[in-house]
């Protein structure tokens, strides 16, 4: 009976000393590697990484604990092609850490005029465009008349349809009268797609051209 009571004594202060090392444990307890502050996690369309505000906590065997700043090497699985909710992987030290990060489409800008004079072997004839995208509405006119609009059209606002192409990225689609030279007008559609913080590709069939954001007029 006696040695029972010992073994029973002996199991109970073993229990005791392991017990709490268990539990944290089973529940997780602190993780070997953290994030502490957080670096950007919102970007656009061909971003870049940027981790320069972000750092990194380490706890070793012993229990120690180090801050240090997360560098773009210990970075894997990121990639801003496509817009979309995305995790990246942080490795130290065979310890991993996932964070989310989110890719958002690239949009025009409201109340700036983008143009393709810039691109345009005809300075004269160049488009202009201004958006606002509050009332899905944009002005379009050349400096002086051009095929696409005639006279009567010039400083014209046209409605706009907005969608998205099958990776997420913004199309807004334009539709517009064009006079004839027997006065018949026809319905062309402008199509507005790769849109970029400063310029985006404006189609109609069979023909394209590059607008950038222009300061001036």
């Amino acid at each position: 009976m006696k040695i029972f009571k010992k073994i029973v004594l002996t199991f109970a202060l073993v229990l005791a000393i392991c017990l709490p090392t268990v539990l944290l444990s089973a529940c997780g307890g602190e993780k070997k590697l953290s994030l502490v502050q957080k670096f950007k996690t919102e970007y656009y369309v061909g971003e870049t990484l940027d981790v320069s505000a972000g750092i990194l906590k380490y706890i070793d065997a012993d229990g120690k604990a180090t801050n240090f700043a997360v560098e773009e090497d210990m970075v894997s699985v990121f990639s801003t092609e496509k817009p979309g909710n995305r995790k990246l992987l942080i490795t130290y030290k065979e310890e991993t850490l996932t964070v989310d990060y989110t890719v958002k489409p690239w949009d025009v800008q409201n109340n700036v005029y983008y143009s393709d004079v810039e691109n345009s072997d005809e300075p004269s004839l160049a488009l202009y465009m201004c958006f606002n995208k509050d009332q899905n509405k944009v002005i379009m006119f050349n400096s002086e008349t051009a095929p696409e609009l005639t006279p009567e059209a010039q400083r014209k606002s046209f409605s706009m349809t907005k969608s998205f192409d099958e990776d997420g990225n913004i199309i807004y689609k334009i539709e517009v009268q064009v006079v004839q030279g027997d006065e018949s007008s026809t319905s062309v559609t402008y199509t507005i797609s790769n849109i970029t913080k400063d310029s985006f590709k404006l189609s109609i069939p069979g023909f394209s051209r590059t607008m950038t954001i222009h300061t001036t007029l």
